[in-house]
C-alpha cells in the first residue's frame, strides 16, 4: 500500500485531482468495472422479482400504500451497457417509501424527540448531542421517526441532492421537512443505495431534475424516478467493500498531498512574491524560467498564470522591466509634442477643444516614476468616444443588417487584449460616414463601457472600416503627424491592476454599472519616453507568450493525468 500510494502521490498531486478519483472510484463501481462478477451470484432480475413480492407483500398487510406503476426505463434512458446479470431499475423500485420531513420550529426546549435538520448533517456525520428538539405528537411521530438504515436527502438549497444514511439513533428522533427519506426494502442493500447516491450518474440525473426553478429543488417524485443501475446482491456487497477500502485509500493520499500542497504553496507564494520585488530585469527572468521548470512541483492555483500576468504587467509600467536609456528623449517632450498636435487639430475643427484636467498631485500618483517619465491623462494622450445613444436609435438601430459594408463592433467582439473578428452585423458605408465620428477606420484601443465585460479593452487594427455599437468607446492616440504613444503600451497599461483600478474609480453604482467617457479620460497614465515603450511592449510580449506556454503545460500535464486516472485505477485496483 505504501509502494502504492508513492506512485499515486506523483499523479494525483492536487486535492481537486483526489476528488475526481474518488469520483471516477464510484463511477466504475456502478458500470460493474470495479470488482469481478462472479456467475454463480444471483441475478439482479430474480432479486428484482424478489422485492417486487416483497413489496405485494406489504401492501397485502397495509403496512405500505399502492402505488401507481412508473414508467419502464427505455433504453434510450439507459446511460450505458451493463455486465451480465446486472439490471437498471429504478429508485422507488428498491424502496418502501419515499417521503418528505415533518414541518415544525426547531426548540432547545427537551421533548424527548430530536429534530434532524440538513444543518445538522455535516461530512455524512450527526453529532445527535447539538441536535434541537421539536413538539410532535404521536401519531406524526410513528410516520416520521427515524430509523437503522433510513436514507435522507436534502431536497432544497445549497446542500440539494446530499445524502446520509442512518446507521445508529442515539435518540428519539424525526426528520425536518426539507429532508426526503428513503426507506429501503429489506431485500434491498441499503448501502449501496447509498453509495449510488455519491455516484456521478446520480448527480446528473438530480441536476437535470432541479432545473427549471430560481431555487434549486428536487422532490419526492422525482427522486423515485432515478434510473440507478443493480447488480446482483452478493456483487453490491463486494462493490460497497471494495469503494469502502478505496475510499480510505484517497483518504490516505490526501493526508500525504497535505504536506505537498502547503509546500508547493508556499513556494508559488514566495515566486511570486520575488516576482513583485525584483531589482533587476535578470532576478524576473531567473524568476520565471524557475516556474517554467518548476510548475509540476508548485501549487499554481486556477489564477496563477493571470497572476503571473498581472506580476509582469506592474513591472512594466513601473519601469522596472526593461532598462532606462538616458539618451532616450524624455517623456515631457513626447507629450509637449502631442499638446501641439492637438492644437493643430483643434485649429482644423476636427476635435474640440476640452476643458483642461487638474494637474495630478503627487499624493494622486499610484507610484514614483523612473527618470524621463511623466504623468498624464488618457484624455491628453488619445481621442476617447463612443457612439450616442441618440444616434444609435435615430440612426443604426433600423439600418442593421446581416450583410452590408461596414460590420459593427459590439462588447462581446471585445475580450482583454484580444480583437474578436466575427460579427454578422453590418450598416451601410454611407450611414457610416454621416457617423464618421464613431467610425473605426485606423488603429485605435476599444474599450467595453457598459454591461458584460466592462472595462475589458483590446487594439482594433484593420485595413477595413468597422463601426462602434453603443456599448464599445474606442481611444484614438494623437498619432497623427509624428509616432508619440506605442497604442499596445497603452493597452497593457489598462490590463494591469493599477490601470483597471484607476478606470473603475468612478464606476456608476446602478443597476446595469457603467464607465462614462469623462471617466475613461480621466484615467491617469504613466507615460515612458516612446523608445522605452517600445522596449516595454516587446518584452511584455515575449513575457506573456512564455506564460501561454506555461498555461498550455498545465492543462497538458491536467488532461495527461486525468486520462490516466481510469487506466490506472483498473491495473490498481480492479479485483
Amino acid at each position: 500500500m505504501n509502494m502504492m500510494l508513492e506512485q499515486f502521490k506523483t499523479i494525483f498531486d492536487r486535492p481537486e485531482k483526489v476528488k475526481k478519483l474518488r469520483e471516477v472510484i464510484l463511477d466504475l463501481a456502478v458500470r460493474g468495472k470495479l470488482v469481478e462478477q462472479d456467475p454463480s451470484d444471483e441475478s439482479a432480475s430474480i432479486l428484482l422479482e424478489r422485492i417486487r413480492e416483497e413489496k405485494k407483500r406489504l401492501i397485502k398487510e397495509k403496512k405500505i400504500k399502492s402505488e401507481k406503476p412508473l414508467a419502464d426505463i427505455e433504453d434510450d434512458e439507459k446511460p450505458y451497457e451493463l455486465p451480465k446479470g446486472w439490471e437498471f431499475t429504478r429508485m422507488r423500485n428498491l424502496s418502501e417509501n419515499i417521503h418528505y420531513g415533518y414541518t415544525a420550529s426547531a426548540t432547545t426546549t427537551d421533548t424527548f424527540v430530536k429534530f434532524l435538520r440538513i444543518t445538522d448533517i455535516q461530512n455524512n456525520m450527526v453529532n445527535w448531542d447539538t441536535v434541537p428538539y421539536c413538539e410532535i405528537d404521536d401519531t406524526k411521530l410513528n410516520s416520521c421517526k427515524l430509523k437503522k438504515n433510513d436514507i435522507l436527502i436534502a431536497r432544497t438549497g445549497g446542500t440539494i441532492g446530499k445524502s446520509f444514511i442512518v446507521k445508529n439513533v442515539e435518540y428519539t428522533a424525526v426528520f425536518a421537512s426539507y429532508l426526503i427519506r428513503v426507506i429501503p426494502l429489506t431485500r434491498s442493500y441499503p448501502d449501496y443505495l447509498k453509495l449510488f447516491l455519491e455516484t456521478p450518474l446520480y448527480w446528473k440525473q438530480l441536476i437535470e431534475k432541479s432545473q427549471g426553478t430560481g431555487q434549486p429543488n428536487v422532490n419526492a417524485v422525482s427522486l423515485s424516478e432515478l434510473i440507478m443501475p443493480l447488480p446482483p446482491l452478493r456483487e453490491q456487497k463486494r462493490i460497497v467493500e471494495k469503494v469502502d477500502s478505496l475510499m480510505l485509500f484517497c483518504d490516505m493520499l490526501e493526508k500525504a498531498l497535505e504536506k505537498k500542497v502547503k509546500y508547493g504553496s508556499l513556494s508559488a507564494k514566495s515566486v511570486f512574491n520575488s516576482i513583485g520585488n525584483v531589482n533587476s530585469i535578470e532576478e524576473l527572468e531567473e524568476s520565471l524560467k524557475f516556474i517554467m521548470a518548476n510548475f509540476k512541483d508548485l501549487t499554481l492555483g486556477d489564477n496563477a498564470i493571470k497572476e503571473l500576468k498581472n506580476a509582469i504587467l506592474q513591472l512594466a509600467i513601473q519601469g522596472k522591466l526593461v532598462t532606462q536609456n538616458p539618451d532616450d528623449e524624455p517623456a515631457s517632450v513626447l507629450l509637449e509634442r502631442i499638446l501641439e498636435e492637438k492644437e493643430r487639430l483643434i485649429k482644423e475643427k476636427k476635435i474640440k477643444r476640452e476643458k483642461a484636467l487638474m494637474e495630478i498631485s503627487e499624493d494622486e500618483k499610484p507610484f514614483e516614476l523612473p527618470i524621463g517619465w511623466k504623468w498624464s491623462y488618457i484624455n491628453e494622450i488619445a481621442f476617447v468616444t463612443k457612439l450616442a445613444g441618440f444616434e444609435y436609435t435615430k440612426y443604426l438601430s433600423s439600418s442593421i443588417t446581416n450583410n452590408g459594408d461596414v460590420p459593427i463592433v459590439r462588447a462581446q467582439n471585445i475580450k482583454m487584449n484580444n480583437f474578436i473578428d466575427n460579427t454578422k452585423e453590418f450598416i451601410s458605408f454611407e450611414l457610416s460616414e454621416k457617423l464618421n465620428r464613431s467610425a473605426l477606420y485606423k488603429k485605435c484601443i476599444l474599450i467595453t463601457f457598459i454591461g458584460a465585460g466592462i472595462g475589458e479593452a483590446a487594439i482594433f487594427d484593420n485595413v477595413n472600416r468597422y463601426h462602434l455599437a453603443p456599448n464599445v468607446a474606442k481611444m484614438e492616440v494623437f498619432n497623427n503627424f509624428y509616432m508619440n504613444i506605442d497604442e499596445k503600451y497603452v493597452l497593457y497599461y489598462i490590463m494591469s491592476s493599477i490601470g483597471q483600478k484607476d478606470i473603475f474609480r468612478f464606476l456608476k453604482a446602478t443597476a446595469q454599472p457603467s464607465l462614462s467617457m469623462e471617466t475613461i479620460r480621466k484615467v491617469r497614465i504613466p507615460i515612458p519616453p516612446l523608445e522605452e515603450q517600445k522596449r516595454i511592449v516587446e518584452k511584455v510580449d515575449s513575457l506573456m507568450q512564455l506564460c501561454d506556454e506555461l498555461e498550455t503545460k498545465i492543462e497538458k500535464s491536467k488532461k495527461y493525468s486525468e486520462k490516466l486516472m481510469e487506466s490506472i485505477l483498473k491495473s490498481s485496483f480492479l479485483a
